[in-house]
């Protein structure tokens, strides 16, 4: 695999600069040249090429932001070309503003039009996996009309889309917040009574869980939520007392029963 810095340094020196559709112009470029390396030209897409071509995209792009340090957002187009790169810090990516303090426009309106907004979520001493899509990820597709929002991180990717044949809808905004904010207090509330055990151990069971209740979100929301399990061998050994050598862990999925199990619990404790 080619350096992060050769990968994302001509984009990342274009946002420092403040020119933002140079920095997508250049990781569009890097991204293109790893395809053509990739795939061959001449093979017979099986369906739509369009939509080939921009599956082929969004994989390449979230292998290379999936075990950064630094979270970036990248937005696609129904063409396939990156139309938005930002790059932020460890545990967020802010927005760019105009001159005003506000929203920049130029981005929302290429947010609006993109097929797909896809970010990763970086692992450090305190997250021990990237975890899902955030309150605030999802009321920014909400708000400006992604098509598709995702979180490509070290242990799956997380997506949610509008259900079929909806569209977003800025005034889904209040639902999603209370439903979330809902379950989001009773997990919270139940890990208060829970009683001592390792902190870390605990915040790997808390981002588990956290999927299980995004599924509770999404059925209150109009939203499609999926999940799609990466290796188990790629993110195994940032599991706080992992069972990686025991025979009956699978190598590929997430097994989670244990972190349900673990949530009853708590919640029977707490009632």
């Amino acid at each position: 695999m080619i350096g992060s810095a050769n990968i994302f340094g001509r984009a990342d020196i274009r946002i420092r600069l403040g020119d933002l559709p140079g920095a997508a112009s250049a990781f569009n470029a890097k991204v293109d040249d790893l395809l053509a390396d990739r795939f061959v030209e001449h093979q017979t897409p099986l369906g739509d090429p369009a939509q080939e071509f921009l599956k082929r995209k969004l994989t390449v792009v979230e292998e290379l932001i999936r075990r950064e340090p630094i979270e970036r957002l990248i937005a696609i187009n129904a063409n396939g070309r990156v139309s938005v790169y930002i790059r932020g810090s460890e545990s967020q990516v802010p927005l760019p503003l105009d001159r005003t303090g506000r929203g920049d426009q130029r981005v929302w309106e290429l947010l609006a039009i993109a097929a797909c907004a896809t970010h990763n979520h970086p692992i450090d001493e305190g997250r021990p996996i990237g975890g899902t899509l955030s309150l605030e990820d999802i009321l920014l597709a909400q708000q400006c009309g992604v098509q598709e929002i995702r979180v490509a991180a070290r242990e799956a990717t997380y997506s949610v889309t509008p259900a079929f044949g909806l569209r977003w809808d800025a005034s889904w905004a209040t639902m999603t917040e209370r439903a979330h904010t809902s379950l989001r207090g009773a997990l919270d509330r139940a890990m208060a009574a829970a009683p001592g055990r390792s902190q870390q151990r605990d915040l790997y069971f808390y981002l588990r869980v956290l999927d299980f209740l995004m599924i509770q979100v999404a059925k209150r929301s109009r939203l499609v939520y999926r999940r799609l399990d990466r290796p188990r061998v790629e993110w195994d050994a940032f599991i706080p007392n992992s069972r990686a050598n025991e025979k009956e862990v699978s190598a590929t999925l997430i097994d989670d029963r244990e972190h349900f199990a673990w949530l009853a619990r708590l919640l029977n404790r707490r009632q």
